[in-house]
């Protein structure tokens, strides 16, 4: 079980893997920032360590961004032991999960799942409807450029 602990805002780092651009002057990052101060954050961020006492934020960026838009010193989180590839498959698969993306952030997410299965990296789990939709269409994608 993965324990929540509270990271320093300033020791986090966003991971490059992350399709979505988010800006505080995002109006849903205002509302969701007005919530969070009104209710608390509901879910945690996931995080990996990385060297220095960093981490690495691989899941959570809106809220992260709320939370700065609140200069909050702190900001709770799942923090997670992950190589690479699985770090990238987190971000990846917590992006491609939302209802919300576009079809531009939709498709970097597909390419990077692509990428990965090409490189010969183990197939990520995922919620059965995402599978059977981002899978097929990778496997779809892959033996038509006979990858």
């Amino acid at each position: 079980m993965n324990k929540i602990q509270e990271i320093e805002l300033s020791k986090i780092v966003l991971t490059k893997e992350n399709a979505r651009v988010i800006t505080k002057d995002d109006k849903s990052i205002k509302e969701l920032a007005a919530s969070i101060e009104a209710s608390g954050l509901l879910q945690p961020v996931i995080c990996r360590p990385l060297e220095g006492g960093k981490f690495e934020l691989l899941a959570g960026a809106r809220r992260f961004t709320a939370h700065q838009l609140l200069k909050k010193d702190v900001i709770p989180a799942i923090v997670q032991v992950l190589d690479d590839c699985a770090a990238k498959q987190v971000t990846v698969l917590e992006n491609l999960q939302r209802k919300d993306l576009s079809v531009m952030e939709e498709a970097e997410g597909v390419k990077k799942l692509i990428a990965a299965r090409v490189a010969g990296q183990p197939a990520p789990a995922l919620a059965p409807a995402a599978q059977s939709a981002v899978m097929s269409f990778a496997d779809a994608l892959t033996k038509s450029l006979k990858i």
